[in-house]
């Protein structure tokens, strides 16, 4: 008799770790997701950031470039039409 209790005992422990266990497995498997998600987000918001912050800058160049040809554009047609100016 004292046998089959610590036999039950035992498969108490033992059913409890097994459970205790699948259920820390499936948090780990949520948790390491989500904690991958985070960080692929964070990921792709900086490689935006860093693509918007290239495009500024070429179109601040750009823009930069076009006023200098616009006003050497104006000078040559002054140049080269002096009357209608």
């Amino acid at each position: 008799m004292a046998l089959r209790r610590r036999e039950i005992n035992k498969d108490v422990v033992q059913q409890a770790a097994e459970a205790v266990t699948a259920s820390a497995q499936r948090l780990s498997v949520i948790v390491l997701g989500a904690t991958r998600q985070v960080i692929t987000e964070v990921g792709d918001l900086a490689t935006e950031l860093f693509e918007i912050s290239d495009a500024a800058g070429r179109a601040r160049r750009d823009a930069d470039g076009d006023e200098t040809a616009g006003a050497s554009e104006l000078l040559d047609d002054a140049a080269d039409h002096p009357d209608d100016v």
